[in-house]
Order: structure tokens, then C-alpha cells, then sequence
């Protein structure tokens, strides 16, 4: 692999005295461009075939032999766990999905990355984007990396991108695509911002929320290339197979905190719509630094048939916690808010049953 994309630190501009929920105080790092060289650690890439659903595999990366990792293949579909009861086998049938996003790298961070490496009956890691904030300085993908080795070392992961993944004149995008590459080839998806995977009782779908408005990779318009994926996608579920259907994106379309409300209000109009019709059943966002637990919705209306939307976007990054901006009264639709450091855990039980709970790691 070779060098990432030119830069160098020009300057470290502190933050805020973050004392009262992490330590040290965080910093911002800007970057010029054609100036020192920045390579990347050497970036494997292994695309694993044919694994047995909740099998138990060893495995080591090169260089590094004398390291012996391991991670369970996540569990069979509701189909293939039928099947496996009916031949007498043992069978795994619940999948639980450990949810997190907008991490950083805090001290607070890492308590929230050490809470979910406590789950340990966590199936799949879902990550809701903005991963390591590196902001434009790439040797801080790096350091994430280590600082969440402890998880996603042994935990199958699923990634969508947030604003500060992206960004940086696309250093940020080429960082994060080349070490979090997405299943989108095998799910029919032109493009890595928008995949879907089946994972146990659960069909996946990702997508970007900086997807263009318009021109190639546009969501706005029945023709635009996400909006044709996601309706082919949507349609394709096998509720037989996987009877629970989960998205994930960064950016909310329902949060009562006056950070970012309605900042995606333009793929709310072009998408909602076609998430109702297929009976979505849960839509996982992040951005918004806090937690919000939004009840069944449609068009900023409560209503049964609608998808509930959940917002964790409290993993721990420096930007600290937003608690003192919640709109007052608090909308119908909003069940549960606080603005606090945590992490989800979210238990497909069978078919018809699921559990939701969020837990604070710190203030």
C-alpha cells in the first residue's frame, strides 16, 4: 500500500479545557497540502467466503504472527436457524448488534469502547459514522485504530460515513474507505456509499448522508442512482429470512436537540417515504452528540406503522456532549433524550421480538 495523500500538521490549535468529561484537553489539527509525506502502516485486506454462521475462527495478520486473534462469524439467518433446529443441531437464534457513533479518541472514548467489548454476547459492531476524527490529520486514523483494536479485532463491523470522515479536502475519505472498506459489490450498490448485508435475523442496509442532492451518486429524484438502490433493495428482503430491517446513517431526521435539526431534511422528503412503505423497522443515526430514543414515526407524525429512529451519536468524541440544547417542549415523537457518553445494544430475540437499551458510559 503505498503513501496516503501528502500533508503535515501546521498547527495544534486547542479546543476547550474538556477537564469535567475527559482528559487531556482535545485538540484540532490543520493540514496544508504537498508538504511532509504521511504513509500509511501497511493495510490488509482478507475477503472471507463460505464462514459458518456463529463458527468460531482464529486467525493472524502478517508481520505479527505471534498474535493469535479471533471473532465469531455472525449468526444464521431465521430461515437457516429453522432448518438447523429442525435437523437437531444447536441453534444461536437471537442477533445482537452492539451500536455506536461519533467515537473519537477521549479517555471517554475508550471507556465506552471498553463497555462494548463487555457485551459478550454482542453479534456485529454497527458504527453510525465519525469514527476517529482525525480531521485532516491522517496519523490519527492510526491511533483510532489501536484505540478500537480491542473490539473490532474480534467483533464483525459495519460502517456508515459522518461529516468528519469525509471531509478535509478527501484525505479523510481515502483514509476511511481504504481501512473500513463497505459490502457494497455483493449487495448490487455502484457505489461504496450505500450497501446492505444480511446479518442474522436482520437485513442491514448503510448509506452516506453526504451522498450528492444531485448528479452521479444523487438521492433527490426517483432516477437518482440511492434512490433506485435502496427501492431494488428494499424490495429484494426476505422477511422469511431476515424479518427485521435495519438502517443505518449518520446525519438524524428526527432529533428534538437543536444541534443539526432538520440538517437532513432534503433526504428525509426524497427517502422516508420509501422506509414507511417497506416497514422499516429501526433507523440508527448518529451526528447529534447525545442520545435520543425517537418513538414509531412518519412525517413528523407518532404512528404505529412508522420506523423508530435512534440516535447515538455520544461515543465519546471531543466535541463533548450536547445537553443543554433540547427543544422545550419536548415533541410528541421524542420518547427518551439525555445528553450523555454511551453506547446501544440492540437484541433481535426471534421473529416478532426485539429489546433497545442504552447505557451511559460517563457525563
Amino acid at each position: 500500500m503505498g503513501p496516503r495523500t501528502p500533508v503535515r500538521v501546521e498547527d495544534l490549535v486547542a479546543l476547550a479545557n474538556t477537564s469535567t468529561w475527559a482528559e487531556p484537553d482535545a485538540v484540532n489539527y490543520r493540514v496544508v497540502k504537498d508538504a511532509d509525506d504521511y504513509q500509511s502502516p501497511i493495510i490488509n485486506v482478507a475477503h472471507l467466503t463460505g464462514l459458518e454462521g456463529n463458527a468460531h475462527y482464529h486467525y493472524a495478520i502478517p508481520g505479527d504472527t505471534k498474535t493469535h486473534r479471533h471473532f465469531n462469524a455472525p449468526p444464521d439467518s431465521l430461515k437457516e436457524s429453522s432448518e438447523d433446529a429442525a435437523a437437531g443441531k444447536e441453534v444461536h437464534a437471537s442477533t445482537v448488534f452492539a451500536v455506536v457513533g461519533d467515537t473519537g479518541q477521549t479517555e471517554v472514548t475508550a471507556a465506552v469502547f471498553e463497555h462494548i467489548a463487555g457485551m459478550d454476547d454482542a453479534d456485529v459492531l454497527l458504527h453510525t459514522g465519525d469514527l476517529s476524527y482525525a480531521d485532516g490529520f491522517p496519523p490519527r486514523w492510526d491511533t483510532f485504530g489501536r484505540l478500537a483494536e480491542g473490539v473490532m479485532d474480534r467483533l464483525p463491523s459495519l460502517f456508515v460515513a459522518g461529516n468528519h470522515d469525509v471531509t478535509s479536502n478527501g484525505v479523510e475519505s481515502q483514509a476511511y474507505h481504504t481501512r473500513y472498506p463497505s459490502p457494497h459489490r455483493s449487495s448490487g450498490s455502484a457505489s461504496p456509499e450505500w450497501w446492505s448485508l444480511d446479518v442474522g435475523l436482520a437485513h442491514v442496509i448503510g448509506f452516506s448522508s453526504y451522498a450528492p442532492s444531485k448528479g452521479p451518486g444523487a438521492f433527490d429524484g426517483a432516477d437518482a442512482p440511492l434512490t433506485r438502490w435502496l427501492e431494488k433493495d428494499l424490495k429484494k428482503v426476505n422477511r422469511a429470512i431476515t424479518p427485521w430491517i435495519i438502517v443505518v446513517f449518520h446525519v438524524p431526521w428526527y432529533n428534538s436537540n437543536h444541534g443539526h435539526f432538520k440538517e437532513a431534511e432534503r433526504a428525509r422528503v426524497a427517502l422516508e417515504k420509501l422506509l414507511y412503505e417497506a416497514g422499516v423497522d429501526v433507523v440508527l443515526n448518529g451526528h447529534v452528540h447525545s442520545y435520543e430514543r425517537i418513538r414509531a414515526v412518519y412525517d413528523y407524525q407518532p404512528n404505529e406503522c412508522g420506523v423508530s429512529h435512534i440516535v447515538v451519536g455520544d461515543g465519546g468524541n471531543y466535541e463533548g456532549p450536547y445537553g443543554e440544547s433540547w427543544m422545550n417542549p419536548q415533541p410528541a415523537w421524542s420518547a427518551f433524550r439525555e445528553g450523555s457518553f454511551g453506547a446501544g445494544r440492540l437484541e433481535l430475540h426471534n421473529a416478532t421480538h426485539a429489546t433497545w437499551e442504552w447505557r451511559r458510559t460517563t457525563c
